[in-house]
């Protein structure tokens, strides 16, 4: 086989799926060569064979809305679960040093602790940063 038909059993299967037209330059050639007659019976068949297959489905947009809607307030509950959380850790953090920390060392301990909060809250950040960028 040529890259001639090679180029035509192509432009067949955009012809077949409707996304061309048969010209006359395609039929001559289809007239002629019994490859790209075989390949274009075959096509024909395989479409009567999956013509059963081809329907559309019942969609409830409705349905569909619910479902996003159902999901997104899931993620919104995870999202204030995790603030909560380290919220909390932060807040016990707190609550131990200035229960057992010596009163002299007791500003070096707060400043450490103000200074890590933000690590607490980075996996949250880049959570949210990553869910912003993927909805555009």
């Amino acid at each position: 086989m040529d890259t001639k038909c090679k180029e035509l059993q192509l432009l067949l299967m955009d012809i077949h799926y409707g996304e061309g037209k048969m010209s006359e330059k395609v039929r001559e050639h289809l007239a002629e060569c019994i490859d790209c007659q075989v390949y274009w019976q075959e096509i024909q068949e395989l479409k009567g064979i999956l013509a059963p297959l081809d329907f559309d489905p019942d969609i409830s947009h409705t349905d569909i809305d619910n479902a996003l809607l159902r999901g997104k307030k899931r993620e919104t509950v995870f999202e204030l679960f995790q603030f909560v959380v380290v919220g909390l850790i932060y807040l016990v953090m707190v609550f131990l040093v200035s229960k057992r920390v010596n009163p002299n060392y007791y500003f070096y301990y707060q400043g450490f602790l103000y200074l890590t909060l933000p690590l607490f809250s980075l996996p949250i950040f880049f959570r949210r940063i990553k869910k912003e960028d993927s909805h555009g």
